[in-house]
């Protein structure tokens, strides 16, 4: 079995993070839901976070186009600005995409440059009820042989521990070629994620 999530989902939901969208899985969840020593320290989006679950069970990495890393901004958030879907696998299909735990496993693909299809383009501007603002730009271009896409986000990620997260600003490009069946595509990320709190610190 597998959820998958496309791109308008995740804008009709409203999710920043991949992190959030595991609500949204049956059967899912993260480590720090035990009742254990660390749990203080080790809820989403902390430095120091528990791994996901799936089925009650350890989860592989989170993979990005079925590769590792899967795309994470800072220990314990991935973004959703760049990628235009989300896989969580359940239990042995998730050999789909080499060995992995037990639960399964999650794979989010990048947002594709698209051939043949014109200029395009979207601007985000959205706040959230923790008052963390948000303003995005996705753009598309795409001929016959050659395509380009890219998206730019300049964000305050937060939840309901006030002083747990911070600032990003990233960027995403991907150039596409196409000559005959044959496509290349060639993509670069930048991300600067600055903490309210160092990685040292502990907030309660």
């Amino acid at each position: 079995s597998a959820d998958v999530f496309t791109q308008s989902f995740m804008n009709d939901i409203g999710v920043r993070t991949i992190e959030e969208m595991m609500l949204y899985i049956g059967g899912a969840g993260f480590a720090y839901d035990e009742a254990n020593a660390t749990v203080g320290n080790t809820q989403q989006g902390d430095r120091n976070p528990g791994g996901l679950k799936l089925r009650g069970l350890s989860a592989s990495t989170m993979r990005r186009d079925a590769f590792l890393p899967g795309g994470t901004v800072a220990t314990g958030v991935s973004t959703t600005f760049d990628i235009e879907r989300v896989e969580a696998i359940n239990g042995p299909q998730s050999l789909l995409y080499g060995n992995g735990g037990a639960g399964g496993g999650v794979n989010t693909v990048s947002k594709q440059a698209r051939f043949d299809r014109p200029r395009s383009g979207s601007v985000m501007l959205r706040s959230d009820h923790y008052a963390n603002g948000m303003g995005q730009l996705d753009f598309n271009a795409g001929g016959r042989t050659a395509a380009v896409r890219l998206a730019v986000t300049r964000e305050r990620m937060g939840g309901r521990r006030s002083e747990l997260y911070g600032d990003m600003l990233a960027a995403y490009a991907q150039l596409a070629f196409r000559f005959g069946q044959t496509v290349i595509r060639l993509t670069g990320r930048f991300s600067d994620y600055s903490r309210l709190w160092p990685s040292t610190a502990i907030v309660y």
